[in-house]
């Protein structure tokens, strides 16, 4: 569980070229790789790491977070997606998300990142009260 006045969420700026990208990679795929267990249990991921497009919906961020999670597109619903994606972090026992190129989110005009900014608080938030 989180304690009062940790941060749920971290943002690093730079010029382009710096290699922020690079070391976020390097971060979630060198630094705490899946670990695949030998029992039934699914693959952990303690850190699962997701490259933004330049332009997208609610719906396939919510898709892209499933997915970089391993997660199939069957076998799930679209109306129960945030629920799922909360019972799958908390199966693989994800601990941070890395959403690369967050300033794609200001790209959406102003309604759009609003909800955008609103999901994510909300999932980080209801994560936090799970771990």
């Amino acid at each position: 569980m989180m304690l009062p006045g940790h941060q749920l969420g971290l943002a690093v700026f730079g010029a382009p070229g710096l290699g922020k990208s690079y070391l976020l990679r390097h971060f979630a795929e060198n630094l705490h790789p899946r670990s695949d267990t030998k029992s039934v249990e699914p693959t952990l991921r303690p850190v699962v790491y997701l490259a933004l497009s330049s332009e997208f919906t609610l719906r396939e961020l919510q898709a892209q977070v499933l997915a970089g999670m391993g997660a199939l597109h069957h076998g799930w619903r679209f109306e129960h997606r945030d629920l799922h994606l909360k019972r799958l972090a908390a199966d693989l026992n994800v601990r941070v998300f890395i959403f690369d190129d967050i300033q794609h989110f200001t790209n959406q005009g102003r309604v759009r990142c609003g909800r955008l900014f609103d999901w994510l608080k909300y999932l980080l938030n209801d994560l936090a009260s799970w771990w």
